[in-house]
């Protein structure tokens, strides 16, 4: 994702990269295909230089971790792996029961919920604070649209568009 994303992934990389900086390292970002996972290779850059460990960030197959867990020297220590994750269904959650209690009641959530679990996680703990305060779920007040990621992060014109239709 981190190629399509100009805001979510590129920040965690730079706040990687400045830590390791910090910390008298270089940070190498390499991108894994879902080719590359399937097959169990390696960005080619891991032959290139010699790396003190490696961070994954984004989504990757359980199977490929396993892989890279079973690496020498030991990069990853073991599955499942020391991981930081987002809160998403706390997360959106708590931002919806903080936006009900400032009294407002027409909300409204924007993402593909079947477009990854991250996102589909969102939206449960949106629906969640609405059901536990009562509200409706109202689909008016919704954009749900199957669009590539790319498109609903980067051209606001087509989420601006279908904003201006709502009541």
């Amino acid at each position: 994702y981190i190629r399509d994303d100009s805001f979510f992934y590129n920040g965690i990389y730079w706040a990687i990269e400045q830590r390791a900086s910090q910390k008298g390292f270089n940070a190498v970002m390499a991108v894994i295909t879902n080719d590359m996972q399937q097959k169990n290779v390696l960005p080619p850059v891991f032959n290139e230089m010699d790396f003190a460990g490696f961070l994954l960030v984004g989504v990757l197959n359980e199977s490929y971790v396993k892989y890279l867990s079973q690496l020498p020297p030991a990069l990853v220590s073991g599955v499942p792996v020391p991981a930081v994750g987002t809160a998403n269904l706390m997360g959106a959650y708590q931002i919806t029961q903080k936006v009900i209690g400032y009294n407002h009641t027409e909300i409204g959530f924007i993402g593909s919920s079947n477009m990854t679990s991250s996102i589909y996680e969102r939206w449960c703990g949106f629906q969640r604070a609405l059901q536990e305060a009562g509200l409706p779920c109202r689909p008016e007040y919704s954009i749900h649209d199957d669009s590539p990621l790319g498109i609903l992060l980067s051209d606001p014109s087509d989420i601006l568009e279908k904003l201006r239709k709502f009541p």
